[in-house]
């Protein structure tokens, strides 16, 4: 297994920098358990059919790669037994900032389940004391 040896925090890293990067298809074929459950409410079937449909209609799969530039900035990755918190944004030319709060439960080395919160980063914010970051 590809996996052999990783702790769950470099599963879930490298998974996650696979996907920004346009390898959705290696990520899910080497770090995600076929059993996967997402609990994203845009993820068709909450599966992993539906994580892989919904990478691909984004262009992050090399079958099919936009020429979209992503520029990924993690924050914070936290990791307790099976669950790995990332706290990370997503920075694209004419889009706004993205920043992420991903927790991944990993089981025998795959990622089996995944639930995430997406919140825009205000061009104003009225809270000017502290970053999102």
């Amino acid at each position: 297994m590809k996996t052999d040896g990783m702790t769950p925090r470099q599963i879930v890293d490298t998974a996650n920098r696979l996907m920004v990067e346009k390898r959705g298809l290696e990520a899910i074929r080497d770090y995600f358990a076929p059993d996967y459950v997402d609990h994203n409410p845009g993820t068709p079937g909450g599966n992993l059919e539906g994580l892989l449909q919904t990478l691909r209609d984004m262009g992050f799969t090399e079958e099919a790669p936009n020429d979209r530039v992503f520029e990924l900035t993690v924050h914070h990755l936290i990791a307790e037994n099976d669950l790995v918190l990332v706290h990370q944004q997503i920075a694209e030319a004419g889009n706004p900032t993205m920043m992420f709060m991903d927790l991944f439960r990993v089981r025998d080395g795959l990622i089996v389940e995944h639930w995430d919160v997406i919140q825009n980063v205000p061009d104003d914010p009225v809270n000017k004391a502290v970053p999102m970051a």
